[in-house]
């Protein structure tokens, strides 16, 4: 994939653009089943992000507190460092987003998380209208860009992703992260809303500035996706005056060299934002 030059006006103009079939159907059946399987505890890496679904429509009621794995569920909400799984490793090391990345942000790229977000069958809970940047967050350099590819069919009944189109341009709404009501009632007037429904393997690239949410899954089907979010490679966590996993680049990681890795490298900064 040669960088299109209708991607980076698009990026520019509205914050995002989609991609077809970014990852082959293969790659997305060994993710899925892999996804699983960490769920489930029938592969494991010591010290990995893991978080349960509440299953409720209050936001609240996420528990931020517990972020190991509580035992074999495929409820869980999000599952991070996968960075140092080397089949997620080799997926998204692939030619095409080391393109995307080399385009929008530079030769030296690392990670401030790679995880799998998931909602389950008919669960309740939403995430509301938020930006993937906060002041509050301690790094050097804020993130770029994420990357929301799907594993299963994406549709508005199983909670797809809606971005506020153009919404990147207006800076940290509120210090970044969760958007208040008061200022989402203008904002919704004055931009589009782009709802990502997407097959399996379909990805959306973004800008972490663009507000976006998901609305809870009423259907009877899994709404797994897997998202990296990408940023450059010298940004550095200036609470724990360390770096982040680099994904392309000098020093990158190597789907090899995490495969002897039995729990997640005591290096790793942690990320912000949940």
């Amino acid at each position: 994939m040669n960088f299109p030059d209708k991607y980076k006006s698009v990026f520019q103009l509205d914050g995002l653009f989609s991609v077809k079939s970014l990852i082959d159907t293969q790659t997305v059946n060994v993710l899925r089943e892999l996804t699983d399987q960490l769920m489930l505890g029938e592969r494991s890496l010591e010290g990995m992000f893991f978080q349960l679904d509440p299953n409720s429509p209050e936001y609240g009621a996420v528990n931020f507190d517990v972020t190991t794995f509580s035992g074999p569920s495929l409820n869980y909400r999000k599952i991070k460092d996968l960075e140092f799984i080397p089949e997620f490793l080799r997926a998204i090391q692939h030619s095409e987003i080391k393109d995307i990345s080399r385009e929008l942000i530079g030769e030296n790229v690392s990670s401030m998380r790679m995880m799998v977000v998931n909602k389950p069958s008919k669960s309740q809970t939403p995430l509301p209208w938020h930006q993937d940047i906060s002041q509050k967050w301690p790094m050097s350099k804020p993130p770029v860009l994420t990357i929301w590819i799907a594993l299963d069919e994406v549709d508005q009944e199983n909670g797809c992703v809606e971005w506020i189109k153009g919404s990147h341009k207006l800076g940290e709404i509120d210090g970044g992260h969760l958007t208040s009501d008061s200022a989402l009632s203008s904002i919704l007037q004055n931009h589009q809303i782009h709802y990502g429904i997407l097959e399996p393997g379909d990805a959306v690239v973004f800008d972490n500035g663009v507000i976006h949410r998901s609305q809870p899954n009423h259907s009877g089907r899994r709404r797994r996706g897997l998202t990296i979010c990408l940023m450059h490679g010298d940004t550095m966590n200036t609470k724990f005056k360390t770096g982040y996993p680099i994904i392309f680049g000098t020093n990158a990681l190597s789907p090899e060299k995490v495969s002897e890795l039995t729990r997640v490298p005591e290096f790793r900064a942690a990320d912000y934002g949940e």
